[in-house]
């Protein structure tokens, strides 16, 4: 049986990339449970260990430890990680990894295979030119994940935090894999869903805060998280540069308004093309 976790980060800024994880386990769901806890790094939901730069040593430490070889460039990062990929203007190929002085690497105790997909700033634009809402580009990572993971052979179980306040996946589910599959709950907790084969069953679970309630999930999130403060950490850094900011831009809430307002500014005096540093939401 295996095992997969999946959790995205950068839903709602208005700069930096939406990305998407899975994380890979051969066993079930409680035996990757246990695997997790004996890891000496902390596994959780990212919120509850990234909170600013000086924190990103915890994401860096269990991102860069479950690859092998260890990438020691942003580069070799992307390339492990997502494949090939668009890069922004701003993105340093040869940027040396670790980013942060604490990180180590702790390999963890069985293997764990990641992956990750991600939509950029000008990504995002262009799947919500065919796309109605941003729920629906995140539904499209999270889809090829699942798809992806189902395509093999033997049972399966997927464990997504659930995004939002959709209950019902039956419909996009049948989008995604091209078959109809069972129903087993749909409550404000979970919703459950089976695809019976001849290979091995695949139950797929969506779960309201499963980045804390379930480590597998957790883990994915800390993926996801880091991979889009590699990206916005390369954004700063080109901004810094240029003398064009001097502080921490995310696009979150209040950055919102600077945002658009960098994004002018780049448009007018750099000819960045704006599409490719805001997303148009």
């Amino acid at each position: 049986m295996r095992t997969v976790g999946i959790d995205e980060a950068g839903y709602g800024p208005l700069v930096g990339p939406l990305v998407c994880a899975a994380v890979e386990f051969d066993g079930a769901p409680e035996e990757f449970e246990r695997t997790l806890e004996r890891w000496t790094l902390e596994v959780a939901d990212s919120k509850a260990l990234y909170s600013g730069p000086d924190t990103l040593w915890r994401l860096e430490s269990v991102t860069l430890s479950m690859l092998d070889p260890v990438p020691r460039r942003v580069g070799e990062l992307l390339e492990a990680l997502v494949g090939p990929c668009e890069r922004p203007f701003y993105l340093d190929p040869d940027r040396p990894l670790p980013i942060h002085r604490r990180t180590r690497i702790e390999r963890p105790p069985a293997r764990i295979r990641t992956r990750v997909g991600l939509r950029t700033a000008a990504a995002f634009n262009a799947a919500h030119r065919r796309l109605p809402t941003k729920a629906e580009i995140a539904w499209e990572l999270v889809a090829a994940h699942i798809v992806r993971v189902a395509s093999e052979d033997g049972p399966l179980a997927v464990l997504v935090d659930r995004q939002g306040g959709r209950r019902f996946y039956a419909g996009h589910l049948l989008r995604a894999l091209g078959t109809m599959v069972n129903s087993v709950r749909e409550n404000a907790e979970q919703s459950v869903y089976r695809l019976p084969r001849r290979e091995g069953a695949v139950e797929i679970r969506f779960i309201t805060r499963g980045d804390g309630r379930f480590r597998a999930v957790g883990l994915a999130s800390v993926a996801a998280k880091y991979v889009r403060e590699v990206f916005i950490d390369a954004l700063n850094r080109w901004l810094g540069e240029r003398e064009l900011h001097d502080g921490r831009l995310n696009g979150y809430g209040a950055q919102r308004r600077l945002a658009r307002r960098l994004a002018e500014l780049l448009q007018k005096n750099h000819g960045v093309d704006a599409g490719a540093f805001l997303r148009r939401v």
